[in-house]
């Protein structure tokens, strides 16, 4: 699609959420239905928008005579069946009608009135001209009591929104978990506009949900969701005869996109959450209560991506599944998204089904590559048609039932290229030492098995030299891998596991962490060179119960007091980012949250400890108990909240409780997870604020 979603230069762009957001989508039907009866019309297109407002608003029917732009640099650009013109020929158009591609009317009225034409034939400030009518794009804007920032409608802020996976029915439950983070950046009066997607993008509800004044917690259960649908109203400023259903029980079922908006949002345009997916028929449900663990994942990421990668390729006896979320108000057509095993582009498969607009389907990838198996991995080239994936791993000898687990793809960048600068910015000596880590932990080894497989993330990598550094929690490091220089259709998985156990120097060490980083110690590494972008994707199975948990990242750098190039990158303010704000999703119904913090340092210059507070507070953000700690420096420290905090102070946090994770000296990097008494087990990384 061409539309503009993100630029790691300028930010995000808000013009394609403006006019894909539910509630614009909605009034474009009735102003597309108004200007197919309008006669000639000429687009006024002062910021090169054409591509959004063509990908994302139906055209059909519509007699657009020129595409008209107020940059001289812009004209002659090809704009779909039209080029640009000078606006100094808009009087010449004939146009009965000039539609604006922006927002605020009173302004554009102003810098038009001179250059308006008059179809009728009379010249400009003839007593009986009839100038063209002007519409902007206020015709489809959100109602007033939706926009935080008035004075400027396209600010990110106006838009702080994201696509949830919801799914309710046939066993499975979803939860989203988040916090309020928008108070403690000055937010007042936050609230939550959702609008419930089926599968086919119908509109099951609309409703506001009002948060209060407080870093409270934030959850929306879809078996709550389902127990009340009847009784949800929509809205009251949606248009008239709004899309609606009626049940008639009063519980229902559904797999679809929950679209959450922030109204009144600071300091951060995205809505972060954890999101937890269970299933009551799973193997371990009945001796947890009805709650089959499958994930704790990540959220969804608002800025459809023009490729995603990381999504593995099944074990023997498994399938799986990818979930396909469209973020858009226009339908995906069967071949309008691609899936290829990585390295392999001219082998790409269409997706081949239709999903509608604000719809969801899910891919079996056995379907497309029957002969392919783990380590083998695929990326997606979505076309910035959806946003961030899931996918499900299902288990299919599993007995008694199928094992499940779900984890998220992440996006892979199309505009780097390797920087000749930093093989001589990296290695001993030199101002980065360490350079970009990619830290992830090493469980506790009695009760989990751990991997790591490095995956591609940016279009244009052939190769990566790669080296692997595993560190017990005290921050002694205990070996090297040198994995060379990777191609990059590569399966390299590694054991992370199996290398700690041959280490005679891990016996007295319970777990640790592992840190993939660039290796330019030879000269085809140096010349390979690298972009920053390094991801893994790293695999993990409680011992006990067989479950397996997929978490995948990026690099950066970290704990340094210079900055290149961005990094190292702060959760607010401008990096270098030397400070944590994590976090960590907390269960008071009997499940034990696990985390994992890690203390990286691209340097070993800073602090060679960490002055690290844990707190865990209640649903409202009253604090019942805090524990301080210190990790060592190229260190780490895992936890269970069952074992740091006591069963008193549990029970004062009440049954949503949440826990905040705050360093004002150096940045950590978080993983948290999920286990049942029964052996289920979910994890992912954790989101700062």
């Amino acid at each position: 699609m061409d539309i503009k979603t993100f630029d790691n230069a300028t930010g995000p762009s808000v013009f394609f959420r403006a006019l894909g957001h539910p509630l614009a989508a909605e009034k474009y039907a009735v102003l597309h239905a108004r200007l197919r009866q309008m006669g000639k019309i000429a687009l006024f297109d002062a910021e090169r928008r054409w591509g959004d407002f063509a990908a994302l608003c139906d055209l059909s029917g519509l007699n657009i005579v020129g595409i008209y732009g107020q940059r001289l640099e812009d004209v002659g650009t090809q704009c779909g069946a039209h080029k640009m013109q000078p606006l100094a020929l808009l009087p010449q158009s004939g146009a009965d009608v000039v539609l604006a591609l922006d927002f605020g009317a009173e302004r554009i009225e102003r810098q038009l009135r001179p250059v308006m034409p008059h179809p009728q034939g009379h010249t400009q400030g003839h007593p009986q001209g009839r100038a063209a009518e002007l519409i902007t794009l206020d015709a489809i804007k959100l109602p007033d009591d939706m926009i935080g920032h008035p004075r400027h409608y396209l600010d990110p802020l106006n838009f702080a929104a994201d696509f949830v996976l919801m799914r309710e029915g046939g066993g499975w439950h979803t939860r989203m978990i988040t916090a309020n983070y928008w108070h403690s950046h000055g937010g007042r009066g936050v609230k939550l506009w959702l609008c419930l997607f089926d599968e086919n993008g119908e509109i099951l509800a609309r409703w506001w949900q009002d948060l209060p004044d407080k870093a409270a917690t934030i959850v929306i259960d879809s078996r709550d969701i389902a127990a009340k649908l009847g009784e949800l109203r929509v809205a009251t400023h949606t248009l008239p005869d709004p899309v609606t259903k009626s049940f008639v029980a009063s519980r229902v079922e559904f797999c679809g996109s929950l679209f959450c908006h922030a109204v009144g949002a600071r300091g951060h345009d995205v809505i972060k959450y954890a999101l937890d997916i269970y299933h009551d028929n799973d193997r371990m449900a009945e001796r947890d209560n009805g709650d089959g663990l499958v994930s704790c994942t990540h959220d969804a990421n608002p800025f459809p991506a023009d490729y995603y990668a990381g999504l593995p390729a099944p074990q023997n006896g498994e399938r799986v599944l990818l979930w396909l979320q469209n973020c858009h108000p226009v339908a995906i057509a069967p071949d309008a998204m691609t899936l290829n095993r990585m390295g392999e582009d001219e082998a790409a498969m269409p997706i081949g089904v239709t999903i509608p607009p604000y719809g969801v389907a899910a891919i079996d990838l056995g379907k497309l590559f029957q002969a392919a198996t783990w380590p083998q991995q695929y990326e997606l080239h979505a076309a910035r048609q959806v946003v961030r994936p899931r996918y499900e791993v299902i288990t299919e000898a599993a007995e008694p039932a199928p094992q499940k687990y779900i984890a998220h793809m992440n996006v892979e960048r199309v505009d780097l290229v390797a920087d000749a600068a930093l093989p001589g910015l990296i290695g001993a000596g030199k101002p980065l030492a360490r350079g970009y880590l990619l830290p992830a932990p090493i469980l506790p080894v009695a009760a989990f098995e751990s991997w790591l497989l490095p995956t591609p993330m940016v279009r244009g990598e052939a190769a990566n030299p790669l080296k692997l550094t595993l560190f017990a929690a005290d921050g002694t490091e205990l070996a090297q891998h040198q994995f060379g220089v990777l191609p990059r259709h590569h399966q390299a998985l590694v054991g992370l596991s199996a290398m700690w156990h041959k280490l005679a120097a891990a016996a007295n060490h319970e777990y640790g962490h592992c840190e993939l980083a660039y290796d330019f110690s030879s000269d085809a590494a140096a010349a390979a060179g690298a972009n920053g972008w390094l991801h893994g994707l790293f695999r993990y199975q409680a011992r006990a119960s067989g479950q397996f948990a997929d978490t995948s990242f990026g690099a950066h750098l970290y704990n340094i007091p210079w900055s290149w190039k961005k990094e190292p990158q702060s959760y607010i303010g401008k990096p270098p980012g030397l400070s944590t704000r994590l976090f960590l999703r907390v269960d008071g119904n009997g499940r034990d949250s696990l985390c994992h913090l890690i203390y990286p340092s691209s340097g070993n210059i800073w602090h060679p400890h960490s002055t690290t507070d844990i707190i865990l507070m209640d649903e409202n953000g009253e604090v019942c108990a805090t524990r301080h700690i210190a990790i060592a420096q190229n260190g780490s420290y895992f936890f269970r909240t069952h074992s740091l905090f006591n069963e008193t102070e549990r029970a004062a946090a009440g049954g949503r409780p949440q826990i905040f994770i705050r360093d004002v000296t150096c940045r950590l990097f978080g993983f948290h997870g999920l286990t049942t008494t029964a052996g289920g087990f979910a994890f992912d990384h954790m989101f700062g604020f």
